[in-house]
C-alpha cells in the first residue's frame, strides 16, 4: 500500500477487497481508508479467492477509467509507475494493457518475467503492450 499511495500520479481510487480471511487484514485496511480519501474497503461476497475479491470490487461502484488489479504480494517499483502507464495509455481505445514486471523470489535474489493486466471496461478488442 506504501507503494501505490506514494506515487507521484494522484488521480487514483484504492478498493482494498478483504477476503473475509482471519488475518487481520480488514482492520488494516479499515486504517488506510480512515487515512486517506482515495482509500474505500470492502468485503468479498463471492467466496475467498483473487477473482472473487476482483468482482467485488469491480462491484463496488467506483467510476474509473481503468481497473489495475495489485495483489497483496505485488510490489509496484518506483513511485511514477501509474504516470508512465497512465501516459502511455490515455486516449487510446483499448480493452487491456499488458504491464511487463518481475517475480521476485522471497530473497530477492532472482527475478521471473511476467504481464500483469491493466483493464479498461470497453467493449472494443484492441490491446497495446509496451515496456518500461
Amino acid at each position: 500500500m506504501q507503494a501505490i499511495l506514494a506515487q507521484s500520479f494522484k488521480n487514483f481510487a484504492v478498493v482494498i477487497c478483504d477476503d473475509r480471511s482471519e488475518d487481520g487484514t480488514y482492520g488494516i485496511a479499515c486504517q488506510y481508508a480512515s487515512e486517506n480519501e482515495n482509500v474505500f474497503v470492502c468485503q468479498s461476497k463471492y467466496g475467498k479467492n483473487a477473482s472473487a475479491a476482483r468482482n467485488t470490487a469491480l462491484d463496488f461502484g467506483i467510476d474509473a477509467e481503468y481497473t489495475w488489479f495489485v495483489d497483496a504480494d505485488d510490489f509496484i517499483y518506483g513511485s511514477d509507475a501509474l504516470q508512465i502507464i497512465y501516459d502511455k495509455i490515455n486516449g487510446k481505445d483499448l480493452d487491456a494493457v499488458l504491464v511487463n514486471g518481475n517475480m521476485y523470489n522471497n530473497d530477492w535474489a532472482s527475478a521471473t518475467k511476467y504481464n500483469s493486466v491493466c483493464f479498461k471496461i470497453v467493449k472494443t478488442t484492441k490491446v497495446a503492450r509496451f515496456n518500461e
